[in-house]
């Protein structure tokens, strides 16, 4: 509840502070018309309201990393163990240093992407993939994470989410986004189609096997 709370607050102050980054970012109808629209966004990837996309998504991948490793501990114990105020500050410690994993996991990102763009002679698409993968990833995840609190607020805390029907879902989110990113720089650029399907298949295969799927859930690794 704090973490969706929270989430709620940065994307109000990308909504009223950044509006125009607020509607690239949350413009769903990318996936449908596969075209990049914001050429301006793309020549300064770490201005200050992109960086405050990927701490919201950073936060969000922290609090789904909170909640797995909550539902690997003993349920019952912790929510009827009087001692849960002394858990507070170790669990704010714990989304704390995820969210700044992530965050520079994320930013980290943009330099792969520019050295591998190089090495498959591609780089053009290097600022256009990176900050489609941002805004990919922040539109699932904030559809997967809302939707998976408000299931659990509806089931109530004893309910235990099975999330490895979730971790599923995310590969399959993963296999539907590298198919939607060939298709997005096939269409939007002049490229080799093979030098851009090598890409895609190292750099999407590698973050669906250590990339955000190891964040959150490392036990399935």
């Amino acid at each position: 509840g704090s973490s969706f709370l929270l989430i709620l607050f940065f994307i109000g102050i990308l909504y009223a502070a950044f509006p125009r980054y607020f509607s690239a970012y949350f413009r769903f109808s990318d996936w449908i018309h596969w075209e990049i629209k914001e050429e301006v966004l793309l020549k300064n990837a770490f201005a200050f309201p992109n960086l405050l996309v990927i701490f919201l998504l950073s936060l969000i991948t922290a609090s789904f990393s909170f909640y797995n490793g909550l539902l690997n501990q003993s349920q019952d114990s912790f929510f009827e163990s009087q001692e849960n105020l002394q858990r507070f500050l170790p669990a704010v410690g714990f989304i704390f240093s995820k969210t700044l994993l992530g965050f520079g996991l994320f930013v980290s990102r943009y330099f792969v992407y520019k050295l591998f763009t190089n090495l498959f002679r591609l780089p053009h698409i290097a600022d256009a993939h990176y900050f489609k993968s941002i805004q990919a990833n922040l539109q699932f995840f904030i559809v997967l994470f809302g939707l998976l609190s408000l299931f659990s607020v509806y089931m109530g805390p004893m309910y235990s989410v099975n999330l490895t029907y979730v971790s599923y879902l995310i590969t399959g989110y993963f296999l539907l986004r590298a198919i939607y990113f060939f298709q997005v720089f096939r269409r939007s650029y002049q490229v080799n189609q093979l030098s851009l399907l090598a890409y895609l298949f190292l750099m999407e295969g590698q973050v669906m096997v250590f990339g955000l799927r190891e964040l959150i859930f490392p036990e399935y690794m």
